[in-house]
């Protein structure tokens, strides 16, 4: 029910007006969350037309990574982390995307650079996606 109610805010903000970058960004993540990709993919890069953001190229990326669109997906957190270098969630999806092309390494890097970058609000989820990456690599559940 609540998702219903926050659905229809979005799109309601979204038709008095159409390029409002938070409302798209909502819009995109609500999709996500129901697991509709091309939809949400389509509201992220709707909102990184109407203003690059680091954060915007970061969910851009992130559902590309889900789709497995990992070519796309590098350009767009390449685009992220080059707005913002500091942004920890781009070097999480970095490292999610590294992890799906199979360089656990790099995918290792990124994750702590996540952690470096932002400890406050990735330090947390980076070390328990790089112990996920070690248990891999060991092939321990």
């Amino acid at each position: 029910m609540a998702s219903m109610v926050s659905r229809g805010r979005a799109w309601r903000a979204l038709a008095a007006s159409p390029f409002d970058r938070s409302a798209l960004e909502h819009k995109g993540t609500l999709h996500a969350t129901a697991g509709e990709w091309e939809e949400a993919a389509a509201a992220y890069q709707k909102a990184v037309d109407v203003k690059a953001s680091a954060n915007g190229y970061t969910m851009v990326a992130a559902v590309l990574v889900e789709r497995g669109k990992l070519v796309d997906a590098q350009e767009a957190i390449a685009r992220a982390i080059e707005l913002e270098p500091e942004h920890g969630g781009a070097w999480v999806v970095r490292g999610d995307l590294m992890v799906r092309a199979g360089r656990l390494d790099d995918a290792v890097r990124a994750y702590e650079e996540a952690a470096r970058v932002d400890p406050y609000r990735y330090a947390g989820m980076a070390k328990d996606r790089v112990t996920v990456v070690q248990r891999s690599r060991s092939g321990a559940p």
